[in-house]
């Protein structure tokens, strides 16, 4: 690859850092010529390790309220594990709520 200097912006010595070699030319280059011409990535492809491959986890509607997810068993099952992890790694102490 054939390098390319580019012309400075003009502020090009405001980052600069102060013990900068001043004998030392500065020389600007374009990105595409730092990097070389390249193409935007597609989706990586990722493989599921063998236990995950059977997991499929979906919901057509999510509860819009508590009202409506106490009645569902799976929210509740979700929940309650929820409450149980919190407990167990003492994220929280519930407590009482203050009286009046």
């Amino acid at each position: 690859m054939e390098i390319d200097f580019a012309t400075p912006p003009v502020d090009a010595t405001e980052g600069l850092v102060a013990n900068h070699d001043k004998s030392a030319p500065l020389r600007f280059r374009a990105i595409d010529n730092v990097l070389g011409p390249t193409s935007v990535p597609g989706l990586a492809e990722h493989e599921l390790a063998t236990h995950l491959r059977d997991l499929l986890l979906t919901s057509a509607e999510e509860p819009a309220s508590f009202r409506e997810a106490k009645l569902d068993q799976s929210w509740r099952r979700a929940m309650i594990d929820e409450m149980e992890s919190i407990e167990a790694n003492h994220t929280w102490e519930l407590v009482d709520p203050p009286t009046g």
